[in-house]
């Protein structure tokens, strides 16, 4: 029997877990086993507990090695087993399952999430002279996971920060890519006629509201201000959550109410509920796989720098600026583009919303991509065990020490 196993302690609504709950339903929908790793109390999206009773949950516990929940997993020999972790903690304990049941045929993959964050480069928790060890330690620990092939990435720029930060090369750049699970629908040409009227100019943003890596939103709030007395049709739409949320709100609760009543915070949508949000949008600026959201639905969808500060720069229009999703290099300012949307003519501006369509469904689509990844059995990892649960405690530390002063300086 195929077996997923997702080691990740929450699912929570983001980019991350809308790719493990698109998945979890394509392994359903083929009779596939599904353990999700869970953390304990229980976090998860509320669009996505459909999943819960057709999945089976261990809660892994407290700490990093999880020791008690890879003694308690259950397989038989027949078995083929995928891993899929987002952190090197997690790597470390999937390695750990293979290592404990060696008579099946397990596939640990490290999916890079990001293009930096501490969580995955657990070296920016320290400062130096410990940052330099762990960055060296870290640096070994990748190279050896990339040489047994167990990092996959779903965009190039997560592999080159990745090589570039730790000194290594993949050997398979385009294969080591995660492709999409689903098939884009096709386009509603009904909806396209009526959004290129443009009688409203409707702009959303999906995000997680997690600051800095997000906070081109809040340069977002300030374009849409610039530009709201010269163009009375304009609205702002944002679908997120998170801690930065009430930053954000604060910045909007300062404007004057003839800007601030046309902006619409929505919190946090399922999959399918940003598709039907999306049939009234006109351009959605967004990072990452919500840049997607839009251009799925036909929507102009314009790529923002990550961690940009309180400024928001996007990339151009897709799909040249396809592969600038989770980039932190400069980019342009968002208003110019907000003000060619809206002033060009009906014809440009429905090719406009077709390309960004056009973008996503080139994408290569295949749910089976990771059920068919193999990791060499017999293979020897090194045992990093001791060092990934020290730096587990310390990090956390560290996270503590953080909170406390920032609190003190309040």
């Amino acid at each position: 029997m195929k077996t997923l196993i997702i080691n990740k302690s929450y699912l929570i609504l983001g980019g991350i877990e809308t790719f493990i709950f698109s998945l979890v339903q394509y392994a359903i929908s083929q009779n596939y086993r599904v353990i999700w790793l869970a953390g304990k109390p229980l976090k998860i999206f509320h669009g996505f507990k459909e999943i819960l009773d057709k999945i089976e949950i261990c809660y892994t516990g407290r700490g990093v090695c999880g020791a008690k929940v890879i003694n308690r997993l259950k397989f038989s020999e027949e078995d083929s087993v995928t891993i899929l972790s987002f952190t090197p903690f997690d790597h470390n304990r999937a390695i750990k399952i293979k290592q404990k049941h060696t008579n099946i045929t397990i596939t640990p993959i490290y999916i890079l999430p990001n293009t930096r964050g501490d969580l995955y480069y657990i070296e920016g928790y320290f400062s130096w002279p410990l940052s330099h060890y762990v960055k060296k330690k870290m640096s070994n620990i990748i190279g050896e996971w990339a040489e047994h092939g167990d990092i996959r990435y779903f965009t190039q720029l997560q592999r080159i920060a990745c090589e570039k930060n730790y000194g290594i090369t993949f050997s398979d750049v385009d294969g080591y890519r995660v492709p999409s699970v689903n098939k884009v629908k096709n386009l509603d040409e009904g909806l396209l006629i009526k959004r290129g009227e443009r009688e409203r100019f409707n702009i959303i943003s999906v995000s997680r509201l997690e600051f800095p890596h997000k906070q081109y939103i809040l340069g977002l709030v300030d374009a849409y201000a610039q530009l709201k007395s010269k163009y009375r049709q304009l609205t702002l739409y944002i679908i997120g959550y998170g801690t930065g949320e009430k930053l954000l709100r604060r910045k909007i609760d300062v404007l004057p109410e003839a800007i601030r009543k046309d902006i619409f915070f929505l919190g946090a949508k399922t999959s399918a509920e940003i598709d039907e949000i999306m049939k009234d949008m006109h351009l959605n600026i967004s990072t990452a796989g919500s840049v997607v959201c839009g251009a799925r639905n036909g929507v102009v969808s314009l790529p923002a720098r990550n961690f940009c500060g309180d400024i928001c720069e996007v990339y151009g229009y897709m799909p040249e600026s396809r592969d600038k999703a989770t980039s932190t290099e400069p980019g342009m300012p968002v208003v110019p583009f907000i003000e060619e949307l809206i002033n060009m003519s009906k014809e440009d501006y429905m090719l406009k919303c077709k390309t960004s369509y056009d973008t996503v469904t080139n994408q290569n689509v295949d749910p089976e991509y990771l059920f068919r990844q193999r990791s060499v059995q017999d293979v020897t990892y090194n045992n990093h065990h001791l060092f990934f649960a020290i730096m587990y405690v310390l990090k956390d530390c560290v996270k503590i020490f953080r909170i406390i002063k920032k609190k003190m300086k309040k």
